[in-house]
C-alpha cells in the first residue's frame, strides 16, 4: 500500500533533516499536507511512494504529443520543477526536462504509456538510478540532495548540456 502524504512527507523531511537542509516548520506543514513543497529555491512535489525502490511519479502527456512541449507535471497543488524520490538509499530528485528525455526513452509499451500521466519506476538507491517499471531495462540518474545547491547545480547541467551538444 502506498505511502499517504504525511508519511512521505515526514519521510522527506527526515532525509532532509539528516543533511541539515530541513525547511522551516511552514513548509514541512505543506509538504505533508500536499505533497508540494517550495525547496531550496524550486517548486517540489514528492512521489507517490510504494516502498524505497518502488514509487510512481508524474510526466506530462503533452510531451509525447509534441516534443517541443516543455510543460512541467502538474499535482492537483500546481506544477513541480523536480519530484523528489525519498530512499532508504537518501532523498534524490528528478528534473522536469530530465524526465521528459528519460520519458521518451521508454522500452516497452509506448503507447499505452504515452497516454497515461503517472508511471511506475523501480530505484537502485545505492547507484541513484531508476528504470521504469515493467521489464525495461534502461537506467537513468537521480540527483542526490546532499546540498543547498543540489537542484540549482542539476538544473545548470541539464541546460549546458544541451549547449554543448
Amino acid at each position: 500500500m502506498a505511502y499517504n502524504k504525511e508519511e512521505a512527507g515526514n519521510w522527506v523531511i527526515r532525509l532532509l533533516d539528516e543533511k541539515g537542509l530541513r525547511p522551516d516548520p511552514e513548509t514541512c506543514n505543506t509538504l505533508r499536507r500536499t505533497r508540494k513543497v517550495k525547496l531550496l529555491g524550486y517548486d517540489c512535489m514528492t512521489a507517490n511512494v510504494w516502498s524505497s525502490t518502488s514509487q510512481n511519479i508524474k510526466v506530462c502527456k503533452s510531451w509525447f504529443r509534441d516534443n517541443q512541449s516543455n510543460e512541467m507535471p502538474q499535482l492537483r497543488y500546481g506544477r513541480s520543477e523536480f519530484q523528489l524520490i525519498p530512499t532508504d538509499g537518501g532523498l534524490f530528485a528528478l528534473y522536469y526536462l530530465a524526465l521528459k528525455d528519460y520519458a521518451l526513452k521508454l522500452e516497452r509499451e509506448r503507447s499505452k504509456w504515452f497516454d497515461e500521466e503517472t508511471w511506475g519506476i523501480v530505484i537502485n538507491p545505492e547507484k541513484g538510478t531508476f528504470r521504469w517499471r515493467g521489464g525495461n531495462t534502461k537506467d537513468f540518474p537521480m540527483t542526490p540532495l546532499c546540498h543547498l545547491q543540489s537542484l540549482h547545480l542539476r538544473k545548470l547541467q541539464y541546460h549546458s548540456r544541451k549547449v554543448i551538444q
